[in-house]
């Protein structure tokens, strides 16, 4: 499923508590990296035979190898700790997680209560929490990891939503899969967006062909 992000410009202003907590995790996880680069590297010299010593320049490179991938870990972090900022106020489709027993005692060892399950629930992001560098964001009492929310529902009735909206999805190509409620029967299929509008409940639907289509069904876009 590909999600629609939200523009920046009409989510809630971040809390400045949870950005200085968030400023400092990333200080000391970066801190932390470097010292565990220090630590591998001295062990990789420390422990080779003397008298069959590792060619240096195969080191190097293995060693900055190791660096781009803790690179690339501390900048998904940080990633993730501002989207989850960014998601504080917004209501978002989030998938349950599917655990063991043993898998459930540690997440509830580590302060976490977690949905444990295999569908789809929908609800307002109220925090989120960093636990070893693992992001959750909190829904309806239950703490889900960051990578399992879907989607981010743009906020009713708002102006600047659906300019936003209109401009993303004017003239792309969607696929869609809106399940069977009390009045409508279940139906899928894909098209051309060609109008943005709000519902009589104040959620944004697309116009595909003669299809009204909420938002919130669509589980593909592409240009």
């Amino acid at each position: 499923m590909i999600s629609t992000s939200m523009d920046p410009s009409v989510l809630p202003p971040t809390n400045s508590t949870t950005a200085t907590g968030a400023a400092a995790a990333t200080a000391t996880s970066a801190a932390l990296q470097n010292a565990n680069f220090m630590q591998i590297m001295l062990a990789e010299i420390t422990t080779q035979d003397p008298t069959q010593p590792e060619d240096t320049s195969q080191m190097v490179q293995e060693m900055e190898s190791m660096q781009q991938l803790a690179n690339t870990q501390a900048q998904a972090y940080q990633d993730n700790l501002k989207f989850a900022q960014q998601m504080i106020g917004q209501q978002v489709n989030v998938q349950q997680q599917q655990l063991s027993a043993a898998d459930q005692a540690t997440e509830q060892s580590e302060g976490l209560n977690p949905n444990v399950g295999s569908g789809t629930v929908t609800g307002t992001v109220t925090s989120f929490k960093d636990i070893n560098q693992s992001v959750y964001v909190t829904v309806g009492g239950y703490d889900y990891p960051i990578a399992n929310v879907t989607q981010v529902m743009p906020a009713g009735n708002n102006p600047n939503t659906l300019s936003t909206v209109a401009q993303q999805m004017l003239g792309t190509t969607v696929g869609w899969n809106q399940s069977a409620t009390a009045t409508t029967a279940a139906s899928s299929g894909s098209g051309v967006v060609t109008g943005v509008s709000f519902d009589s409940n104040g959620n944004v639907q697309l116009t595909v062909g003669s299809q009204q289509v909420p938002y919130s069904a669509i589980t593909q876009i592409s240009q």
